[in-house]
Parts: C-alpha cells; structure tokens; sequence
C-alpha cells in the first residue's frame, strides 16, 4: 500500500511540473529587450501584394518602433520555424539586438522567430495597427 502512495505523489508531481513548464512557456516577454535594438534592417509592407512589396524602412521612425517592440510582448516558448505564405503578410521585420536577429511577421500570421524557434504575439493586432499608423503617417 505505501509503494501505491508514492506512485501516486510522484504521477503528481510530474503533472504539476508539466502544467507550471506550460504555463511559464506561454506567459509573455517583451518582444525586444529594452535598449537591446541596434539595427532595423528592413521593414517591407506587403499591402499591396508580394509583387508590390514596398520597403518603408526609411520612412518608419525607428525610436518608435524600437518602443513598440520594447513594449509588445510575445509568448516564451514556441515550435520550431515554418514556413510563411507571404500571401498572409501584410509587414515583415528584420532587426538585430546586441543578443540576437528577428523577423517579425504580421498580418493573417503574426510572429516573431530568432532563427531556431517561432514566437506568439501577443496582441498582434494593436501591434500591427500601430505599425501600419507609423508606416502611413
């Protein structure tokens, strides 16, 4: 009978690890780390279709985005990189940190991706209003 009880403590002990581990992975972190922007390599607006892709890096103003992206969070965990129909996208990002690059894709797909994994945003669409509201002022 005491054999059956620690099964049972150790079954519960397992699932409370693997419910905390799920729950740590999907609460959200900032997209960016504050202050760790270097460099916006582009920002492309896909609005008009793939083939009239229009690269507005010049005209967005990078201390805004840099605090959209400091502010905007994304989930912790995510799966392993997939492919992205750009038929989806409306804005597609490419930044380097001090600690890493980021595509930050939006529109019908929305997220973030360090090269090895793929992000969730976490209210995705204010982010990408507020984006387009910068491209288009």
């Amino acid at each position: 009978m005491e054999s059956k009880k620690k099964w049972i403590w150790i079954s519960a002990a397992i699932v409370a690890a693997v419910l905390g581990w799920n729950m740590y992975q999907s609460q959200g972190v900032p997209i960016i780390e504050k202050g760790s922007l270097r460099e916006i390599i582009y920002v492309r607006d896909y609005r008009q279709g793939y083939e009239d892709m229009a690269d507005v890096t010049e005209r967005i103003d990078g201390e805004k985005l840099e605090e959209l992206l400091e502010t905007y969070q994304r989930r912790r965990g995510g799966p392993s990189i997939t492919s992205v129909w750009l038929g989806d996208v409306q804005i597609d990002m490419f930044i380097r940190t001090i600690d890493d690059s980021y595509e930050v894709i939006l529109g019908n797909e929305n997220h973030v991706s360090d090269g090895r994994k793929q992000y969730e945003i976490i209210d995705s669409d204010a982010l990408l209003t507020e984006i387009l509201a910068l491209i288009d002022e």
